[in-house]
């Protein structure tokens, strides 16, 4: 995630008083995202999101609670801050 996005993210959160664990663990649904494709977050549209969380669930078959926890931070990125 580029630095200025990333800033702005965190703040965001800070203000609505997220957990520190919560930040940590939406950080790490930012960086696994831009990992698997490479490219800038701002950049990816819903179906390639979407496909991104059918590979947790089915390839890495992740808990239902921690690919909700992606799923939020995906929602938090993607509704209130782009």
């Amino acid at each position: 995630m580029a630095s200025q996005l990333r800033d702005e993210v965190n703040m965001h959160m800070r203000l609505r008083s997220f957990s520190p664990r919560t930040i940590e663990s939406y950080t790490h649904a930012y960086e696994e995202l831009a990992r698997y494709y490479f490219v800038p977050l701002d950049k990816l549209v819903c179906k390639e999101i979407q496909k991104f969380l059918d590979y947790l669930v089915s390839v890495r078959k992740l808990e239902w609670s921690t690919i909700n926890v992606y799923f939020s931070a995906y929602r938090l990125l993607y509704e209130k801050i782009l």
